[in-house]
């Protein structure tokens, strides 16, 4: 995964700047995919118990994902572009929760997977219902209860399950 992640990064970095349409495409495929090998081995740290590592990785992740998230112009919504880097932002901030919840952090785990859920809910919105973003809506709803069983605030927790369900029936 290290290794992925230093060749994913020497690509992007040597990817031109994208004066046309092409380059440009192509710049993002290579960006995205740098981003996904910061998931990659975020994910192999958390199963080795590597936290902080786990963390970082996240973290850069995270910025990346954002960061293309931004790239996009405002107001189109059901853009495929736009809920798939929805989609993205929430897979990550999920992962980071739960690097967070193995660090003891149970609160900071929940207000991330509270943050996930968000982002999740308005990929699905922009996606008529995709699949994909829709499994991770309802992933994440029940990660978010989770950690808030855990903080001992059950009845939002119920809350939370319940508006996941009826959301997700909705669509």
């Amino acid at each position: 995964s290290q290794r992925l992640r230093a060749g994913r990064q020497e690509l992007y970095g040597k990817t031109p700047a994208g004066r046309t349409d092409r380059e440009r495409e192509q710049k993002s495929k290579r960006q995205r995919e740098y981003m996904l090998s910061h998931l990659f081995l975020a994910l192999d740290c958390l199963d080795l118990g590597r936290l902080d590592d786990c963390q970082s990785s996240m973290e850069d992740y995270l910025a990346i994902a954002r960061e293309r998230l931004k790239e996009l112009p405002q107001g189109v919504d059901g853009d495929r572009g736009r809920w798939e880097r929805q989609f993205e932002l929430s897979m990550g901030l999920d992962v980071l929760a739960n690097c967070r919840l193995e660090q003891d952090r149970v609160s900071e785990a929940q207000e991330l997977s509270a943050e996930a859920v968000k982002v999740g809910r308005q990929a699905v919105a922009g996606s008529d219902a995709e699949s994909q973003s829709l499994r991770q809506f309802v992933y994440a709803g029940s990660e978010q209860a989770r950690y808030l069983n855990e903080l001992g605030r059950h009845e939002e927790a119920v809350r939370v399950i319940e508006e996941t369900v009826a959301f997700a029936a909705e669509r």
